[in-house]
């Protein structure tokens, strides 16, 4: 070795590179690392250790992207079912609304047909004698099972029939209603 040292003698660089091979070599630890790695594997690789680096970050941030563009997609699909579903839900109220009004008309016409027809002919003679609407337009409503919305019409009519000048004051319909 020391005939290498005086050939390399004029080149400072291989002279420091085989001063380095020497100290490696006469350590205890390098002759250990020597025999199973070479030596510039023994040395840490910073560029190498950053590259890796960046290439998992990079690999870890296309991950993370695609993870999110997925779950976007499936708040997307959530949003679009709920939105069916709050729709269903109000059709549901609506169909609830229509088939409990349809029972209600439906029980009102059976009752009225077990309903006594000579009580009801006599409260409806009364009614056209005596022009008592106050009185027999609730038992009359009860008789013929008449809906909130029928008896506020009547009602209504007959607010309305009074308050009108052109109404007629006589013959039969003219007393029922009170003109």
């Amino acid at each position: 070795r020391d005939s290498d040292r005086n050939n390399n003698s004029a080149d400072p660089s291989t002279t420091l590179k085989s001063t380095a091979t020497d100290t490696e070599a006469s350590t205890p630890s390098a002759h250990h690392n020597s025999s199973s790695f070479p030596a510039h594997a023994a040395r840490p690789n910073h560029i190498e250790d950053e590259v890796k680096s960046m290439l998992l970050y990079q690999h870890l941030q296309n991950s993370h992207s695609d993870e999110l563009k997925r779950l976007a997609m499936r708040i997307d699909e959530l949003e679009a079912l709920l939105r069916d579903s709050e729709a269903m839900v109000r059709l549901h109220a609506l169909q609830e609304k229509v088939l409990k009004k349809e029972i209600r008309e439906t029980e009102r016409s059976k009752n009225r047909e077990g309903s006594n027809m000579d009580h009801l002919k006599n409260v409806i003679v009364k009614y056209m004698e005596t022009g008592e609407h106050e009185v027999l337009l609730p038992v009359i409503a009860h008789l013929l099972q008449f809906s909130p919305e029928e008896v506020r019409h009547i009602e209504d009519s007959r607010k309305q029939a009074k308050a009108s000048p052109a109404a007629p004051s006589s013959g039969l319909w003219g007393r029922v209603w009170g003109n």
